[in-house]
């Protein structure tokens, strides 16, 4: 039998699955306010931003950094839209 290799997802892709777990839930508005996003995916995100302002950051990495900040964009979205909504009604 030959070596059995273990496919893992990136942490790229587990930053979309863990927003769309999220969203899945149907959270509401203050739940939405108050999530954050898991630790190891803040790690590794704490470490492309690293590789990135050293210039040691690969092609592979730069692409997962962007997949991040596109994740952090929509978030930021979600969020001023509700904070919108709420200062429409006061």
């Amino acid at each position: 039998m030959g070596k059995r290799i273990l496919a893992v997802a990136p942490p790229s892709l587990d930053i979309m699955d863990e927003i769309a777990e999220f969203f899945a839930t149907s959270p509401t508005p203050d739940q939405v306010l108050n999530y954050r996003l898991p630790e190891p995916i803040l790690r590794r995100t704490s470490q492309l931003l690293k590789k990135n302002r050293d210039g040691t950051i690969t092609e592979e990495e730069d692409a997962e950094l962007d997949r991040f900040e596109n994740a952090e964009l929509f978030l930021q979205a979600v969020l001023a839209r509700i904070r919108a909504k709420r200062a429409k009604k006061s």
